[in-house]
């Protein structure tokens, strides 16, 4: 009989298992609902870092430029400027 070992690694991966079609439903499902989830989550953060930003921007109008703490929400307001645009990109840096 003919040794088939160099083909069976080929025949094992090109298999494909097969699911009902509720089983692929309900894959389909949770990936819908994670997706969901995920832009849910995404437009949370915007709001906060929006909210964040205009708190910071309450502060510094009320703070002194010699202040200490002024350019510490200067760096924090910039940071969270930051996170904000690489979230509204689609989390890709330039």
């Amino acid at each position: 009989m003919e040794n088939n070992d160099y083909y069976e690694p080929t025949i094992k991966t090109s298999r494909v298992d097969e699911i009902t079609k509720e089983q692929a439903l309900k894959l389909l499902d949770t990936i819908t609902k994670d997706r969901n989830n995920l832009k849910n989550e995404k437009q949370q953060l915007i709001s906060f870092l929006k909210s964040e930003i205009a708190t910071k921007n309450e502060i510094l109008d009320k703070k002194q430029k010699y202040d200490n703490n002024y350019y510490i929400i200067c760096g924090e307001r910039s940071e969270c400027h930051r996170i904000l645009d690489f979230v509204n990109k689609g989390g890709k840096d330039e």
